[in-house]
């Protein structure tokens, strides 16, 4: 019965879609239009992978960890696809994506407060500027997304479980950072289980595993592919990529034991990781204008303000919360040992899991009588 109630509530909001699918086009059509097909860096090295792999010649080693991402555009050139079929496909898959995340709103929200979420989802400047891009942002997302909405599916088939393992398999291809994805999932699914059940359980343990696999895939990409930019960047103090720095203490020579280095400026190191990770969440640029700088700092504090209401009001189950803190956690972590990036996109993979979290804190604050999870 409640089943049946669920899905006439859901039908009779199917306007709803129909207003959401308006506004993501509209907003896509206008950053198209505007922008075009866009590339950045690692395009052309993507491009070239790509046409590699067709030809046989397999992907650059350090190419590997996005084989995903080259397999996709590979896919594309296979059929006689170009730049403009790459980027209506990601923007395909960010529509469904956009489905998705109402569905997911709509099984955990009130009804105007998941519509709204799912608004902001699908207009969101950042997330829809980076669908024209020929770059992992927009697939990882959307496929990320989609993946969190199949995973809070009630349908249990084989099949379906199949399929979620493909889809989880296909976002961990994307990019190296994708597997802070499934740690935070495995980490949340983990704590959950051994508040339950005991830490000691059989299931707790299986998770457990899980989460240690996948931790030890992570930290082995990290030292493969990123440890010698990790040397560079704090030689000369890099806050934001590329060459924005602070002072650096010590001397050249000192600098090359890293270890030992911060050791000995431990308040430097402090300070540093600080000042990255408030440009991280903030939003703010150094470079940027005073116009857009207020107009992220206070977006962005929206959104986290009422992400972390959700949070202390226990809206969302523990399952719930412990994967969004863990995976903002990580991002943070992330960005304090490396760097913050000049564009701000290492935001992006926060972004639908803080609206999510933000209208759920809204709905806490707005009626706190109404029971959402």
């Amino acid at each position: 019965m409640r089943w049946r109630m669920r899905s006439k509530a859901i039908s009779r909001n199917e306007w709803q879609l129909y207003v959401l699918a308006g506004l993501f086009l509209a907003v896509e059509s206008f950053f198209l239009g505007k922008y075009g097909v866009r590339s950045s860096w690692d395009t052309t090295e993507y491009v070239l992978n790509a046409h590699q792999l067709l030809q046989g010649e397999g992907v650059e080693p350090f190419y590997l960890p996005y084989v995903g991402y080259v397999a996709y555009l590979a896919l594309h050139f296979l059929f006689g696809g170009n730049e403009w079929s790459i980027v209506l496909g990601q923007i395909g898959v960010a529509g469904i994506s956009v489905w998705a995340f109402y569905r997911l709103c709509q099984k955990e929200m009130a009804p105007g407060f998941a519509f709204c979420a799912s608004m902001f989802y699908a207009v969101w400047p950042s997330l829809r500027y980076w669908d024209a891009y020929l770059y992992t942002d927009s697939l990882y997302v959307s496929l990320m997304v989609i993946s969190l909405y199949c995973i809070a599916s009630e349908n249990k088939t084989g099949a379906f479980k199949i399929g979620q393992a493909v889809l989880l398999g296909a976002v961990l291809l994307i990019r190296p950072s994708a597997w802070l994805f499934l740690v935070a999932l495995l980490g949340a699914r983990w704590i959950k289980t051994g508040t339950q059940k005991g830490f000691g359980t059989r299931e707790s343990m299986y998770w457990a595993s899980g989460l240690g696999i996948a931790s030890a895939c992570l930290l082995f990409l990290f030292f493969r592919y990123h440890a010698l930019l990790l040397l560079e960047s704090y030689a000369k103090g890099e806050v934001i990529y590329p060459d924005v720095c602070i002072p650096v203490p010590g001397t050249v020579e000192e600098r090359k034991d890293l270890f030992s280095w911060i050791c000995r400026h431990p308040a430097w190191f402090v300070k540093m990781a600080g000042i990255k990770m408030g440009y991280f969440l903030s939003g703010i640029k150094p470079f940027y204008s005073s116009l857009h700088n207020a107009f992220a700092l206070v977006t962005n504090g929206f959104l986290f303000f009422f992400s972390g209401v959700a949070c202390l009001k226990k809206i969302f189950t523990s399952e719930y919360r412990g994967f969004f803190l863990l995976f903002c956690g990580l991002h943070l972590a992330m960005v304090g040992i490396m760097a913050e990036n000049w564009d701000g996109r290492f935001l992006l993979p926060l972004l639908p899991a803080a609206i999510f979290f933000c209208f759920g804190g809204m709905q806490a604050v707005f009626v706190p009588r109404k029971k959402i999870a």
